[in-house]
């Protein structure tokens, strides 16, 4: 009777002790997690693990007004409506060091010193007053976000990268230097460090050439006027590169037309449907031909027809998406919510496995 009960005790004693290391085990999990996930946004989506996808997103010079503004209203937006399933991205957000710059006469959160407020392109060319040096300087800042990205799970080429006036004249450079394949680039109303000699400033690995890149500016800019960008795309497209041009209504920041959420997410979902399942993407006009009428996209999903002449600055010849006068979800937006395989080849990872402007 004795040995019956010295036994229960032990056996009580063992279990005690296996549901406390249990529960340790737990905790410290989660401990680390979120030690991980700290100013990854959203932090609840980054504890949870239900995530398959990232984006590092560049503030502009100065960090100011208008990069809260971007970082706060611009890509939550953007976010909630991309992924497979959509709201299954999480954001990564690498901070510039505080630098003196010489177009303010003051010491702020800058990528790169810039001589000038606005882009001169007859201005001390090829770099018009920019500093490669500075902006070389900061590319590991990016990389190190990158990197975040991938210790919570997600693989290099479903990592997105963005950034804002300095920050997106940071972006390409950013992705041309890094070692492994990168789900794309985003430009919005950046330019180009180094645009000058383009092969100098690419990865020996070359694990980025031909990445799909989007360069989205106002057609109305004038902190990046178009003749900058008419000098640097030519010099992209002889280094493999092949960007995306579009346009929104407006100059240089992002809060003066809705159009811009939508152009994001559709070169966003392009890219990630194309990772997951190549012959999903190609077959995306098909599938989305035989949605009903309330469903189906008001522009045919094509990678990249010509920007209508409305919206595409005089004398530029580009790609984009045609523009419409509400917010309507993107072709690929709905192409990606049709294709069902393509979201179980994505489960999230977790579960598997301004430049100018303040």
């Amino acid at each position: 009777m004795l040995g019956s009960i010295l036994c229960a005790l032990l056996i009580g004693s063992i279990q005690g002790l296996n549901v406390k290391r249990v529960v340790e085990q737990k905790d410290a999990a989660e401990a680390s997690q979120a030690m991980k996930c700290e100013n990854i946004y959203p932090a609840i989506s980054c504890m949870s693990k239900s995530y398959n996808w990232g984006i590092v997103w560049l503030h502009g010079l100065g960090n100011g007004k208008m990069s809260k503004y971007n970082q706060n209203v611009i890509l939550p937006q953007v976010l909630s409506v991309t992924g497979m399933p959509w709201g299954s991205g999480i954001a990564a957000f690498p901070q510039a060091p505080q630098a003196f710059v010489t177009s303010d006469n003051m010491v702020e959160q800058s990528w790169h010193d810039q001589i000038l407020p606005y882009c001169n392109v007859s201005f001390q060319p090829p770099h018009h007053g920019y500093s490669l040096e500075d902006g070389l300087k900061n590319v590991p800042l990016v990389h190190a976000q990158i990197q975040r990205l991938m210790d919570l799970g997600i693989p290099s080429n479903k990592i997105m990268v963005a950034g804002h006036s300095q920050g997106g004249s940071m972006v390409y450079l950013s992705a041309m230097k890094f070692k492994k394949p990168l789900l794309g680039a985003i430009n919005l109303s950046g330019g180009l460090l180094g645009w000058g000699n383009i092969n100098k400033n690419i990865n020996p690995e070359a694990a980025n050439v031909g990445i799909p890149m989007l360069w989205l500016k106002g057609d109305s800019d004038q902190v990046v006027p178009q003749e900058h960008q008419n000098e640097i795309v030519p010099m992209l497209k002889l280094a493999g590169y092949q960007p995306e041009l579009q346009y929104f209504k407006g100059g240089h920041s992002l809060d003066t037309d809705p159009q811009i959420v939508g152009q994001l997410a559709d070169f966003i979902n392009r890219q990630l449907i194309y990772r997951a399942q190549p012959a999903a993407y190609n077959n995306a006009p098909q599938m989305a031909a035989a949605m009903p009428a309330e469903t189906a996209p008001s522009t045919a999903f094509n990678p990249s027809p010509a920007i209508s002449a409305a919206s595409a600055p005089t004398g530029q010849s580009s790609q984009g998406f045609q523009r419409s006068t509400a917010f309507n979800p993107s072709p690929a937006i709905t192409a990606s919510a049709a294709i069902g395989s393509a979201q179980a080849a994505t489960a999230p990872t977790g579960q598997l496995s301004q430049g100018f402007q303040r």
